[in-house]
């Protein structure tokens, strides 16, 4: 994690795996690559690597993650990243995480994606987690497939997050990718702390709410890109 300019750099930890670079671009950095930075003790740790190092994660409660990472390596807590343009891409759906405790009710989704689809174009994401918790089966048996894209890698990813015109999802990566990419939308919490986990700036607001979620939705959907 390093300052650029005024954007913001994150590196992954795994193996191979190519990421968002920065808060204000979508350019992506291959950890194993010619383009990788030497390790340093300002890179933080997801996951595991060879050549990582960690930072410590532990924080005051009631400070959002990403403001402790911050302060820890003396870098502006400001939002400096450029206005968001305008996007005309689907509204995007992430009914998925990587805990189901943290996960509403795949119904919310499905009725988000019912009364929204007349209106605006509809893309359901789906990873191996959703795979095997059955989500994905579920889905199909309630809309079909057409709508879904299933392990999309990095590129396709940040591709379509960057393009969507709104976004719905639970306490996950990709609501956070999401948050970075300035999409309008909400981050559905349920068992996770919001004051720790919330993303990144303001246009992806937090919600408890699923029947106000629906609403914020249909909103966001008929209101110009």
């Amino acid at each position: 994690m390093e300052e650029q300019g005024s954007s913001l750099t994150l590196w992954s930890r795994r193996p191979g795996c190519r990421v968002l670079e920065s808060f204000t671009q979508a350019a992506l950095v291959d950890l194993d690559g010619p383009e990788a930075p030497e390790p340093t003790e300002e890179w933080l740790c997801f996951g595991k690597h060879e050549k990582a190092r960690s930072l410590p994660i532990h924080h005051t409660p009631s400070i959002p993650i990403w403001k402790h990472w911050l302060e820890l390596l003396g870098l502006p807590t400001v939002d400096r990243r450029p206005p968001r343009r305008s996007r005309k891409g689907p509204l995007l759906l992430a009914p998925g995480s990587g805990s189901l405790k943290k996960n509403h009710p795949m119904e919310l989704f499905l009725e988000v994606h019912q009364r929204c689809r007349p209106r605006c174009p509809v893309r359901v994401l789906m990873g191996p987690a959703e795979q095997e918790w059955g989500l994905m089966d579920r889905w199909i048996s309630a809309r079909g497939p057409e709508d879904l894209i299933v392990e999309p890698k990095a590129e396709e990813l940040v591709g379509l997050v960057a393009n969507a015109r709104a976004y719905l999802g639970n306490d996950s990566g990709i609501t956070h990718l999401a948050a970075m990419l300035r999409v309008p939308g909400l981050a559905l919490f349920k068992s996770s702390d919001p004051s720790i986990w919330q993303p990144f700036g303001k246009e992806i607001r937090l919600s408890h709410d699923p029947r106000g979620a629906v609403r914020e939705m249909e909103r966001l959907v008929n209101s110009p890109p």
